[in-house]
């Protein structure tokens, strides 16, 4: 009786189950796709969350050195240190997104038995349905991650565009103060 033969018998179709194990591989590769995107992305957002920092704290200094009056020194020293906070905010959201994820794979052992005698002889359909089970926990965890991932990152981006709206807000002080003498 041939492999397919024994499966069939068994109730189970071998074309059915490579299928199945194709459509698990390829979800489990864009899920990790999707989890390097959002690594990127945070890496990104870190990066520009450090230059508007830097200019915010030059921003700073202009405060400091410019008489803006008794009521726009301290209103414009207070919306600058909102947005340096939320900017640290950002900046810390978007680390967490880059921090390693303890994720669930295929465990070396296992990848090691393939190459075994026992392993080699099973009937394939069996062999690809224990894969597909890994592939699929492994998937399930990847996902669960990267959903973690997607909602830190877009607090992260929030808090970025909240510190735009301090910042136009002191620039608006400083420049009616500045038109005004």
């Amino acid at each position: 009786m041939s492999e397919n033969e024994k499966a069939e018998a068994a109730g189970i179709r071998p074309e059915t189950v490579e299928s199945e194990l194709n459509t698990v591989q390829k979800l489990s590769e864009s899920e990790e796709q999707r989890g390097q995107s959002f690594n990127q992305r945070a890496a990104w957002l870190l990066g520009f969350v450090g230059v508007v920092l830097t200019l915010t704290v030059g921003q700073a200094r202009e405060v400091v050195s410019t008489d803006l009056g008794s009521v726009g020194e301290p209103v414009s020293v207070g919306l600058l240190a909102i947005a340096a906070v939320l900017l640290l905010w950002a900046a810390k959201l978007a680390i967490d997104v880059l921090k390693p994820q303890d994720i669930w794979h295929i465990g070396r052992e296992e990848v090691e038995r393939y190459a075994s005698r026992a392993y080699v002889s099973e009937e394939r359909p069996l062999v690809e349905g224990r894969t597909m089970r890994g592939l699929i926990r492994q998937f399930s965890e990847e996902r669960e991650a990267n959903n973690t991932k997607s909602e830190v990152f877009e607090k992260s981006a929030r808090r970025l565009l909240w510190s735009f709206g301090f910042l136009a807000a002191q620039v608006a002080i400083f420049f009616v103060v500045a038109l005004s003498t």
